[in-house]
């Protein structure tokens, strides 16, 4: 009875795969709007199955617990002359072990967002210069109210020579970038003001005097690639080759949307 019953549950077990297969198998002939488009055939089935995978494996982990079920059936010859509880006992810590890894695994983002958000506090902390902005224009309140703020803004360290950006809270929250300091006749300060073009200029209080932001594409006027901070005593760092996390595209930092827009296609121009 007992090892019909285990067959049993071992043939249901199948079931949430079969699930999610068919639902793919839907979406090829009833298609799938994504974004601004519809579609249909293999692709449908791929963008139709990713959510359900992800629902089942990650937010409740019903696939992972149906596969360590299936592993330790097959497996369970295997066992048949040590102690059941030596079995039980093992299936538990690799159960726990696989679905704790998947768990950890989902919950990645918010951990890592939560060490933005101390990173942002400690930012803030030394920060001399605090600037916010949105589309309207410039409003620097003072208030930093993490992650539900309602500004971006621009965090100068003088001391640490860094320029952060704390953005609003349904983009990335909070990066920083350490500058490096340079001279007009370098290679660094002549690619940046020749090859890229002025997206952001904003007047700063001492020691600083200016922090322009670049962009490379003129398709993307919202993604910086390069800053260059300029002191009052006429001393230059800057940052270059600027990029999103994991990936190869330039930083999104809204910038364009403030009242410093310097308008498309401006090079840099000295005071």
């Amino acid at each position: 009875m007992k090892n019909k019953l285990t067959k049993i549950i071992f043939i249901i077990s199948f079931l949430p795969y079969l699930l999610i297969l068919g639902y793919g198998a839907i979406c090829m002939f009833t298609g799938v709007s994504f974004f601004f488009s519809t579609s249909y055939g293999f692709e449908a089935f791929i963008i139709g199955i990713l959510p359900a995978l992800y629902f089942s494996t990650l937010v409740v982990p019903i696939v992972p617990v149906c596969a360590i079920y299936q592993i330790c059936y097959l497996l369970r010859k295997k066992f048949k002359k040590t102690q059941i509880k030596k079995y039980i006992k093992i299936c538990v810590i690799t159960g726990c072990i696989i679905i704790g890894t998947i768990m950890i695994f989902s919950h990645s983002f918010e951990i890592g967002r939560i060490i933005e958000k101390e990173n942002a506090k400690q930012m803030i902390k030394n920060a001399e210069e605090k600037i916010g902005f949105n589309e309207n224009g410039i409003k620097v309140d003072g208030i930093f109210n993490i992650p539900e703020y309602r500004y971006s803004h621009v965090l100068i360290d003088y001391d640490n020579v860094e320029v952060g950006m704390l953005l609003n809270a349904d983009r990335d929250e909070f990066w920083k970038v350490k500058l490096k300091k340079t001279t007009k006749d370098s290679v660094e300060y002549q690619h940046i003001i020749n090859d890229y073009y002025m997206q952001a200029d904003i007047p700063l209080s001492y020691p600083g005097r200016r922090l322009i932001s670049f962009y490379e594409d003129k398709s993307l006027m919202h993604r910086t690639i390069a800053f260059l901070l300029i002191y009052t005593d006429g001393t230059i760092y800057f940052a270059d080759n600027i990029k999103e996390k994991d990936t190869g595209y330039t930083r999104f930092t809204g910038l364009h949307w403030s009242k410093f827009f310097v308008g498309e296609n401006v090079k840099y121009k000295e005071f």
